[in-house]
């Protein structure tokens, strides 16, 4: 599949790259990208002027805002089935702590987010678990 990867650490150092297709394992889903939104803190990263909590990895799939359609199932999952339309959440914490628990992940010590401290949605397919997607209205095809 096609991604969006920063490779190095150079400002402007983005390239389509081919990579390998993900595979979602149990509880996760594989969804088939349909769009993803640019923003600056895209801009930011690639220019290597993000102030985050965390230091970017290098090389990451870019992007953090994206939509599409579940295209595989991992085990164990039930309550999402293949051709629904889903949004990225792209955010999530570690679920335990006072913050999480309290509806708060944003301001979780150890928060995730795609496209900032994992590979992100500017690729062809991504995998996430069903807790990072909420489910869209019919509004792409």
């Amino acid at each position: 599949m096609k991604a969006i990867v920063k490779v190095r650490e150079e400002a402007g150092a983005m390239e389509v790259k081919e990579i390998p297709m993900p595979k979602p394992g149990r509880g996760e889903v594989l969804v088939r990208m349909k769009g993803a939104g640019i923003c600056y803190s895209d801009v930011m990263i690639l220019n290597n002027k993000y102030k985050g909590r965390v230091p970017v990895p290098i090389p990451m799939i870019m992007g953090h805002e994206g939509a599409g359609m579940v295209a595989e199932l991992g085990q164990g999952v039930e309550h999402v089935s293949a051709g629904d339309k889903v949004g990225l959440n792209p955010l999530w914490g570690c679920g335990q702590c006072v913050n999480c628990l309290n509806g708060y992940p944003n301001m979780c010590m150890t928060w995730r987010h795609l496209g900032i401290t994992c590979d992100g949605t500017f690729a062809e397919y991504r995998v996430c678990r069903p807790l990072w997607r909420t489910s869209c209205p019919t509004v792409f095809p």
